[in-house]
C-alpha cells in the first residue's frame, strides 16, 4: 500500500474504532499525529506481552490530540489508535484518561460487545506564570 493510501486508510479506521468504544473521547481539532513503531527496536516503549510475543513486528499509532486551552488530558492525547502494520488490523484503543481496550482485534474474548469508555471532562491546568 502506497504511503498516501495507508495514511487515508490509518485516519478513517481510526476514526471509526473511536466512535465505537470511546465516542465522546474523539477529537478533530488538530490534525492526527501517526507513527510507525516497531516492537523491541531500542528506544520502543511497547508493553512486555508486545516484546515476548511480536518482536519485530510493526505497528501504526494514530493520536487524536486535544486542545489544553479546553480541556485537560494526564495523557496527553484525546485517544490512540493502534494497527498492525502488517494487517492493517486496529488491536488496541487507549484513551486521555490513561484507560483503553487491548485485543480490540479479538471480540470473542470480551462478553461485552458494547464496551464504551465513559468520558468525563476536566479543565484545562492553569499556565504557571
Amino acid at each position: 500500500m502506497k504511503e498516501k493510501e495507508r495514511v487515508e486508510y490509518l485516519k478513517k479506521n481510526s476514526k471509526k474504532v473511536v466512535k465505537q468504544y470511546g465516542p465522546d473521547y474523539y477529537r478533530k481539532v488538530k490534525p492526527l499525529i501517526i507513527e510507525r513503531i516497531v516492537i523491541g527496536v531500542r528506544d520502543s516503549i511497547s508493553a512486555g506481552w508486545m516484546r515476548r510475543e511480536h518482536k519485530g513486528r510493526a505497528y501504526y499509532l494514530v493520536e487524536f490530540p486535544y486542545d489544553p486551552n479546553y480541556e485537560y488530558f494526564h495523557a496527553g492525547f484525546a485517544a490512540r489508535v493502534y494497527f498492525w502494520a502488517d494487517t492493517g488490523i486496529a488491536f488496541q484503543v487507549v484513551f486521555g484518561n490513561g484507560w483503553g481496550f487491548v485485543e480490540i482485534d479479538q471480540p470473542e474474548k470480551y462478553k461485552d460487545q458494547e464496551r464504551i469508555m465513559e468520558y468525563e471532562r476536566q479543565p484545562p491546568k492553569k499556565q504557571e506564570e
